[in-house]
């Protein structure tokens, strides 16, 4: 038996046949035309697109969580924001860079889009 199963659901379009993924332990098992195998919990995608999770991939963590510890930029000019954080990146310590970038993928991870909502 299944964890999951998520029938009917489009992969890429412009595809035509719609598949149905099973999930096991949080991981995909099978993706297929049609399970057989019965499911704890199933759901229906009715024909929408499905993706893998959308997350940010681009974090420039030596950043993280330094809004309000340098001057604004004012103008919110790329050269103005690069000239601000030349100033301010002087006076980071590598413990304060570890400490911020840890708590701001602690931040992704306990809010990110793979997170399950316990209703």
């Amino acid at each position: 038996m299944l964890d999951l199963t998520i029938r009917n659901a489009r992969l890429s379009p412009p595809q035509t046949e719609l598949s149905d993924i099973g999930v096991q332990d949080g991981v995909f098992i099978a993706v297929q035309p049609h399970i057989e195998v019965e499911a704890r919990q199933a759901m229906d995608a009715t024909g929408l697109f499905v993706t893998p999770a959308l997350v940010e991939s681009h974090v420039h963590l030596d950043t993280a969580m330094t809004a309000g510890q340098l001057q604004w930029n004012e103008s919110g000019t790329l050269f103005e924001g690069i000239q601000r954080w030349s100033e301010h990146k002087a006076l980071l310590t590598e413990q304060d860079v570890l400490e911020r970038a840890t708590a701001a993928v602690t931040r992704e991870v306990v809010h990110g889009v793979l997170r399950e909502s316990k209703k």
